[in-house]
């Protein structure tokens, strides 16, 4: 406790037990893709801060303090008000939860086929490409459930929030 360590990108079940024991999530990331781990954190109640700077913006806007990744001074006083300030860390925690709702597999993959649908209407995808993707999308899709329950088992505390990142 009260020592920051960063770490590797660990599998989903270390992760999972690493976010179960974090105060917060700090991600002042240059450049970032989607954004899985501050998703994941939000999922599990931990409240994030990430940069300011780059795609994550869109994703945690709202939900998670954020903050220009060079700006040391700006990350320590994001870190001391999660720290200190009780009702700013309860509203960041309901805001992460409330966010990581919003993205889900099934949606996702549901979402992937109707893309592929519309472009092949507009006949910019060869009908091979869209039959074979819609397939494999309606695959995942038809797994999620499954995955969703097996997560729910084994992680009950956040069952909600684990099936949704």
């Amino acid at each position: 406790a009260g020592r920051a360590r960063p770490l590797a990108y660990p599998d989903a079940s270390v992760r999972r037990q690493v976010l179960e024991k974090a105060s917060m999530l700090v991600l002042p990331s240059l450049e970032e893709g989607f954004g899985f781990p501050p998703l994941e954190a939000m999922a599990c109640g931990v409240p994030t801060i990430s940069s300011s700077s780059s795609s994550l913006v869109e994703n945690l806007e709202g939900a998670a303090d954020l903050v220009d990744p060079s700006d040391t001074d700006g990350l320590a006083n994001a870190m001391q008000k999660l720290l200190e300030d009780e009702s700013w860390r309860s509203k960041r925690v309901a805001d992460g939860l409330e966010r990581a709702r919003r993205f889900r597999w099934d949606e996702t993959a549901r979402d992937t086929i109707g893309c592929y649908d519309e472009l092949a209407a507009k006949r910019r995808l060869p009908d091979v490409f869209v039959g074979r993707a819609a397939s494999r999308a309606t695959e995942v899709a038809e797994k999620l459930p499954r995955r969703m329950a097996r997560q729910q088992n084994e992680h009950p505390r956040h069952a909600d929030e684990s099936a949704r990142y």
